[in-house]
């Protein structure tokens, strides 16, 4: 049991990084944004793009490592492979200690609360719902599913998230600026309307036990071929966005990428239904629709909001408005 909770912790701190160093640099070139209102979308590209070459470059170096435990069975490599992201990690502490996101020390903590009190209880509220929903997944899977049948063991889960977010919603539109609620509104529910499978390891990596003439890809395929052209179409959708995108408004850009959204959903059906048995291997079904098309049309659809949340949200709290995102 202790081990368990050293893992949960060594989890939680990881992601804690990661989130930390997201909204502070979401938060730094906001700032810059806001300076010259009428600039485009040049220092969110280049932050994102810089962002999936990263992640390029740790589908790499995770590949060899997964490949080798696989073969070989030695938790070492996965030991090892710990080792080597926690040195990576560790480079953050270079700009920080050179000052380079060029931020100064705040000694009126108390006055920024109170300006921007609204904000922060809406993100505080943010971070207990998040808690909350994390307790009703173990309710349910330890308590609730056992005792009902199991096509209906989703119920109580899918009424309780209904019900979180239409509180969190509610509470938006009471403690913020109202044009900045109906952004965020807008942009929560394109990601909770949007329905894939292609995030669903237990779909695509089940055996035949489990799903009966199922896609039962390779995690190898999954982690390292996959990953490899997720990262490199991240970069490229980047790329696109810049140059074909970058100049357009708000409106037009969340329209196309809705219908293509619309229209990529049926590839999922496709898969689903198991229509390509026979015609196109489940690899490259994957790689297509997961790897492709769903990464360009989630990322032409993800930098119109972080552009448009930038434009929106007070300089000097700009960390917190993105915290409820």
């Amino acid at each position: 049991f202790g081990h368990v909770l050293v893992d949960g912790l060594m989890l939680f701190l990881f992601h804690a990084q990661i989130a930390i160093v997201d909204l502070l640099v979401e938060a730094r070139y906001t700032e810059k944004m806001l300076e010259k209102p009428f600039t485009g979308p040049d220092i969110p590209t280049a932050v994102w793009g810089t962002l999936a070459v990263g992640q390029l470059v740790a589908i790499w170096i995770v590949g060899p490592f997964a490949t080798a435990y696989t073969q070989s069975g030695d938790f070492w490599w996965i030991r090892a492979l710990f080792f080597v992201g926690a040195v990576m990690a560790a480079h953050v502490l270079v700009p920080l200690c050179y000052g380079c996101l060029d931020e100064s020390r705040s000694t009126v903590v108390s006055q920024t609360y109170e300006e921007h009190r609204d904000l922060f209880d809406c993100t505080l509220c943010v971070a207990v719902a998040a808690v909350l929903n994390v307790a009703a997944n173990i309710i349910n899977r330890e308590v609730i599913a056992p005792h009902v049948p199991e096509h209906l063991s989703g119920i109580p889960l899918l009424c309780w998230s209904i019900l979180i977010a239409i509180a969190m919603v509610g509470l938006i539109f009471r403690k913020l600026d109202r044009l900045l609620a109906k952004a965020t509104t807008y942009l929560f529910l394109t990601s909770a309307l949007y329905v894939s499978i292609y995030p669903m390891d237990t779909f695509w990596l089940a055996g035949e036990q489990c799903i009966p003439g199922g896609p039962n890809i390779s995690p190898t395929f999954k982690t390292a071929v996959a990953g490899t052209m997720s990262a490199v179409f991240g970069i490229l959708s980047t790329g696109l966005f810049q140059g074909l995108m970058s100049n357009w408004k708000f409106r037009p850009c969340f329209w196309l990428t809705t219908l293509v959204r619309c229209i990529v959903g049926l590839w999922d059906v496709v898969v689903v239904m198991r229509w390509n048995v026979g015609y196109i291997p489940d690899e490259v079904m994957f790689l297509v629709g997961g790897s492709i098309i769903e990464t360009v049309v989630l990322q032409l659809d993800h930098m119109p909001g972080v552009v448009l949340t930038s434009k929106l949200c007070d300089r000097t709290a700009a960390a917190s408005t993105f915290a409820i995102l």
